[in-house]
Parts: structure tokens; C-alpha cells; sequence
């Protein structure tokens, strides 16, 4: 038998990896080995890097995880995703990131 959170099938696409990085901070922030922000939450969620990414970087890890989101669609999530983060809107930032990832 799974986890309860494995069983959790109507939580989002988000809800796992905000579960397992529930603390990000904006890159404005002073911050120490570990800390992240929400893109560098995602990424290191799916192994793909982590930190303070640039959006390139996000942008690349969107389309790996989401092969439906287009390039130019993803650089448009990436850079709303920081500027919604580095605000200290981290709510706002996790929504975007699931709107990428949904998309």
C-alpha cells in the first residue's frame, strides 16, 4: 500500500513538490546552502538542477516535464514564475508553475 500522500490522487501537479520544498525564499533574500526558490523547488523535484535557476533553466525543466508546453510558452511561465517569487508571492508563483505544467 502507498503513502497517503501516493493516494492523494486529486491533489495537483504542485502539491508534491510543495510538500517536499514547503519553505522557498525570493532570490533577493539572504540565503544559505539549500535554499531555493519555487522554480528551483520544481527542478530539483524532478532532479533536473535546483537553487535560484535562471529562467532559462526553468524554462528547459518545463518543457522536459511537460512536453505539450511549447518553448516560447515556457520562457513566459519561467519569467513569471521568478518575478511572482522574487515579489515574495510565492502562493501566485506555485499557481503559474501549475498553469506550465498543466498546460
Amino acid at each position: 500500500m502507498g503513502t497517503e500522500t501516493e493516494t492523494r490522487t486529486w491533489w495537483t501537479k504542485t502539491a508534491f513538490i510543495k510538500e517536499k520544498f514547503p519553505n522557498p525564499i525570493s532570490a533577493g533574500a539572504r540565503y544559505k546552502d539549500g535554499d531555493y526558490c519555487v522554480g528551483g523547488a520544481f527542478l530539483r523535484y524532478h532532479q533536473l538542477n535546483g537553487g535560484f535557476p535562471t529562467g532559462e533553466q526553468i524554462a528547459s525543466g518545463l518543457t522536459k516535464v511537460n512536453p505539450d508546453l511549447p518553448p516560447v510558452r515556457a520562457w513566459q511561465y519561467a519569467q513569471e514564475i521568478i518575478t511572482q517569487n522574487d515579489r515574495g508571492d510565492f502562493c501566485e508563483a506555485w499557481q503559474v508553475l501549475e498553469r506550465a505544467l498543466t498546460y
